[in-house]
């Protein structure tokens, strides 16, 4: 099973730090794709480099989004709310 773990509020312009989890693999995943499908609102988000595993997520504009991250064939996504001050 894959998993995205982190917050489900992002702020603006404050790392919002999540990370992908596959339970029954013991290393850490290194081949990971992250995406946003912005629903109501807006974020970006930028993978680590030396941490494929890890990303920042950064809310844009008020609203929802989908987080997305693939590993291989396995998709996880993740309803995040961004909020701007």
């Amino acid at each position: 099973m894959i998993a995205i773990e982190g917050p489900n509020e992002v702020y603006e312009l404050k790392k919002n730090e999540v990370e992908v989890t596959i339970k029954g693999i013991p290393d850490t995943p290194n081949n990971v794709g992250w995406w946003v499908e912005n629903i109501s609102g807006l974020a970006k988000v930028d993978q680590h480099a030396t941490e494929p595993a890890k990303a920042t997520v950064t809310g844009l504009k008020a609203g929802l989004v989908r987080l997305n991250a693939v590993v291989g064939t396995r998709t996880a996504e993740k309803i995040i709310r961004a909020i701007v001050h």
